[in-house]
């Protein structure tokens, strides 16, 4: 596994690292061009006595370059048998990795939230358990919520919860519906007072 830090936030790159260790011990970190006397003094304050840990304890090679080119090598194989070459810094020197992981900055690239006036938290829709915003039927799924995670298991995840809920809801509307003309047919009386409870319900 490769690691490509992002600019400026070298200590993003090495939380990665030790995030993954436990999945991989096979892990080397792209640092993006040369670490900054400041990105030496930031990872040291988040992860003390990172260099010895990283490079000699877990052997993590850090690789102070950047990566010019990534080419899917994984021909013939199965699906899930993934390789990469990596070129480094326009070199002939390369990387072999199963996968690579890229920290990138979270931006909001839409205005779709203020066009819809949607309750906000930062640059995220604020949504309840159900993935629905602060507007009824508006739901809000991934990277695009508050709900607190940003990877693509999270957003399939977000994404079936948002659609089971409405699928139940609309379950619940369509009986709903049924109710008054159910009601006067077994009960007889006015299907305007069952219509009425209806709606206090809503």
């Amino acid at each position: 596994m490769v690691i490509l830090g992002k600019p400026g936030n070298f200590a993003g790159a090495i939380g990665s690292a030790l995030n993954l260790r436990k999945l991989t011990t096979n892990i080397q970190i792209v640092a993006w061009g040369k670490i900054t006397g400041a990105d030496k003094k930031n990872v040291e304050a988040r992860w003390p006595g990172w260099e010895t840990v990283i490079k000699k304890t877990y052997g993590i090679n850090v690789h102070e370059t950047d990566i010019t080119k990534i080419e899917r090598t994984a021909k013939g194989k199965e699906p899930y048998d993934d390789e990469y070459k990596l070129t480094l810094d326009g070199s002939t020197r390369t990387l072999i990795t199963i996968g690579v992981l890229i920290s990138t900055d979270h931006k909001q690239t839409t205005n779709l939230h203020k066009n819809l006036h949607l309750q906000m938290d930062g640059m995220s829709a604020k949504v309840a358990f159900n993935m629905e915003s602060s507007i009824g039927g508006i739901d809000v799924v991934g990277d695009d919520n508050n709900d607190g995670s940003t990877n693509a298991y999270h957003d399939m995840w977000s994404a079936e919860r948002a659609v089971v809920n409405a699928h139940v809801a609309l379950n619940k509307e369509k009986y709903l519906e049924q109710v008054p003309g159910a009601m006067v047919a077994a009960e007889g009386g006015d299907e305007e007072l069952y219509q009425g409870q209806i709606d206090e319900l809503h």
